[in-house]
């Protein structure tokens, strides 16, 4: 019956009890703590008011050696009794005291009544003797001297003084004070002694028994939802494993679950969500590939843009599909390819018949400039749009809304920006036509990230048939630049509380360097080096895989290690085996502070300390991409430190050489870094690329140089 039960029922009962068991502790723990804090707050007191008497039984003890006037020692006596008396009547009053027995309360209030008999039988007395002396001007006979050399001074003169008898009265009193008010602490230190010890005594106890209750109602509480979560312990103890296995990205395991509860179901969506993704995974890596095949041979721009097309409706399982470029000689935005029954974004004729043939023939047929209709909305902003319910979310816009029974009817609608930093190529929208079917928003993920590699390959085959056409070895080499500097990002997405700065130059024509720089969910950020071997298109292509496939997997659950692997996976044996790139990687975790690190067979991340002046070169053992599909990537985290300063850097770098042919080495970088350790990372870069030039003094380099710096901010 129990196992049959629906998990909400179960963690319904398994809360209300939790809830219990909290409750009741809570309610004990409260309890028991005000009565510590009470009678520990008495035993305080009690300690302040024996000190305040003891500092007033020193201020009477020196009174007559003291070198200071009469009123001087008078105020400090009075304040002496003041705060004393205050003490006294703070820790008789205290909340504590309710605590004590019968007999301890009784002989606290004599206290109270000892003390004020020894101040009006003694204390008063003397002070209203020093008021005597004070109106009889000896304060001024006595000075700064002090009553007892003044009494030395007026003895030696052997004459009668008044001071004489004052003074010797004053000394009495002094006696009678010392002796009674040692009584007086005797018996105060012999009470604070016995309510100290019941307070400790009542504090052990109450702690006892609020430890023995706690522990009851926990091990009820244990003991009657054990038999409720053994059960679901080992079911998400099968979900974790699952999710386990896949963020490392093996798609191959089933997550199996008989239940007859909400983890079957959960099993179900988990296989098929699982499915989904690799589904997508693959259509873009098989897109990749395909786009490679047809590049390897003498590419034909139609065919590209065709496949660009038919992946987009294939990957999203769209009943139709269009992809819109950007003319941008007229900056008006046309139709390239459509496959189904794509709408015109704008209103169909009535006189025109609603087939095929005709709606492509119109559209094809009338351009629009940018910002108009929702598709130049879409390409002017380079924002992705998604409609999930057409009938709702298009109202308002130049689409037609139109019927469920209309041929050109669309139920959901999805258009992502063709877009390169700087340039913008155009458009391509999916469109489903079932009343029912809708877009998820996996598939409009899956299209930005689909889009992003389409613009690139857009980009680069527009480039590819430029070069085609001029026959130039050179403009290979530029088109090949333009498509790596597409790939740099524009602009640096800082993670907070750090500065980056980096710096990148090729040695000739197209750099086999490249670094990038994204978030991979808020507060996490991603920092990419890499060092690919060849030149030209083929290397470019190779670094448009890395960058796609790297964003594509980068999540803030996955870590550097498994982002690698399955880059790693995708890229080896779909490549060329003379191309294959060195790689380090780190995520700064903005939260934590922490940098979880791993590399593939790049240089290692240069750490420097500030607050120690220590290099600290981090590595992980592991292949270049590339080389060996099984290859799974180490990783090591480190927590920073205000001040940090974290360089990538390629062998570039290290290897410059100058005119002597020496190289520029290691310890050199080092050098710069440290003695600029208080700058901003711009800085920073600045003052290494300024010593590269030197010591180089323009000789040309064989090999790119690059280099990029974190540095973390420091605590002002």
């Amino acid at each position: 019956m129990i196992g049959d039960m629906k998990i909400r029922t179960k963690l319904s009962i398994i809360e209300a009890l939790l809830v219990l068991g909290v409750l009741i502790a809570l309610s004990v723990v409260i309890f028991f703590t005000s009565t510590i804090i009470a009678l520990k707050d008495f035993e305080m007191l009690s300690e302040r008011s024996i000190s305040s008497l003891e500092q007033l039984s020193v201020r009477m003890d020196s009174l007559m050696t003291t070198n200071s006037r009469i009123t001087v020692e008078k105020a400090r006596i009075e304040f002496g009794i003041d705060k004393f008396e205050q003490e006294l009547n703070d820790f008789v009053s205290a909340r504590g005291a309710r605590f004590l027995s019968k007999r301890q309360t009784s002989e606290l209030q004599q206290t109270v009544g000892w003390w004020n008999q020894l101040s009006t039988w003694y204390y008063q007395p003397a002070l209203d003797h020093m008021d005597w002396m004070i109106d009889q001007r000896m304060d001024r006979l006595v000075g700064d001297r002090g009553l007892f050399q003044t009494f030395l001074v007026i003895s030696q003169e052997g004459q009668p003084h008044p001071f004489l008898g004052a003074y010797q009265t004053l000394k009495n009193y002094q006696l009678l004070i010392m002796d009674n008010t040692e009584t007086f602490k005797a018996r105060m230190d012999k009470l604070i002694g016995e309510t100290n010890l019941r307070a400790n005594t009542i504090i052990t106890a109450g702690t006892r028994i609020a430890i023995a209750i706690i522990a009851c109602s926990l091990l009820i509480t244990l003991i009657l939802t054990s038999r409720f979560s053994t059960q679901m312990v080992k079911r998400i103890k099968l979900v974790g494993e699952a999710m386990s296995v896949i963020s490392r990205g093996d798609f191959s395991n089933e997550l199996t679950i008989r239940s007859r509860d909400e983890f079957e179901e959960l099993s179900k969506d988990y296989n098929a969500l699982k499915d989904q993704l690799k589904e997508k995974l693959d259509s873009v890596l098989d897109f990749m590939f395909r786009i490679g095949s047809l590049q390897a041979q003498d590419p034909d721009p139609e065919a590209v843009l065709a496949l660009v097309v038919e992946s987009a409706v294939e990957n999203t399982e769209a009943d139709a599909g269009a992809l819109f470029l950007v003319d941008e000689a007229s900056k008006s935005i046309y139709v390239s390819d459509i496959i189904g029954m794509f709408p015109p974004p704008y209103p169909f004729p009535e006189r025109l018949p609603r087939q095929k043939q005709e709606v492509d023939e119109y559209i094809r047929n009338k351009p629009f400039g940018l910002g108009e209709t929702i598709i130049g909305e879409c390409i002017a902003a380079a924002e992705p749009r998604f409609f999930r319910n057409c009938s709702q979310a298009l109202e308002g816009t130049t689409f037609p809304l139109l019927e469920d029974d209309d041929p050109l009817y669309v139920s959901s609608l999805i258009i992502v920006p063709l877009s390169l930093p700087g340039r913008i190529l155009g458009a391509i929208a999916v469109a489903r036509r079932g009343k029912t079917s809708h877009f998820s928003d996996l598939d409009f993920t899956h299209m930005r990230t689909f889009a992003d590699y389409a613009a690139l390959t857009i980009d680069n085959i527009y480039n590819y048939t430029e070069l085609i056409e001029r026959r130039e070895i050179q403009r290979e080499i530029e088109i090949a630049a333009r498509i790596q500097k597409d790939l740099l990002p524009k602009r640096i997405s800082e993670p907070k509380g750090t500065s980056i700065a980096t710096y990148s130059k090729a040695a000739k024509g197209v750099s086999g360097d490249y670094y990038d720089i994204f978030p991979i969910e808020k507060g996490k950020t991603a920092v990419v080096i890499c060092d690919v071997v060849g030149k030209g298109v083929p290397a470019a292509m190779l670094m448009v895989m890395i960058r796609t496939i790297l964003r594509l997997t980068a999540s803030g659950d996955r870590k550097p290690a498994q982002i690698l692997t399955f880059l790693n996976r995708g890229i080896t044996g779909k490549i060329g085996v003379d191309h294959f790139a060195t790689m380090g990687m780190f995520v700064y975790d903005e939260m934590e502070k922490r940098i979880y690190f791993s590399n593939a067979a790049h240089l290692p991340l240069l750490i420097y300390r500030k607050g120690t002046e220590v290099f600290i070169e981090m590595d992980t053992p592991g292949l270049p991409i590339g080389i060996e599909v099984g290859e799974h990537y180490k990783q090591r985290q480190f927590q920073t430190i205000p001040g940090d300063i974290l360089i990538f850097y390629t062998d570039g770098v290290t290897e410059t050489r100058s005119k002597e042919s020496r190289e520029y080495g290691l310890e050199a970088l080092k050098s710069v870094v440290r003695s600029s350790a208080q700058l901003s990372a711009s800085k920073i870069a600045e003052r290494i690329k300024e010593d590269i030039d030197r010591f180089a003094q323009g000789t040309s380099q064989h090999d790119d140089q690059t280099f990029l710096i974190m540095k973390i901010a420091e605590i002002t």
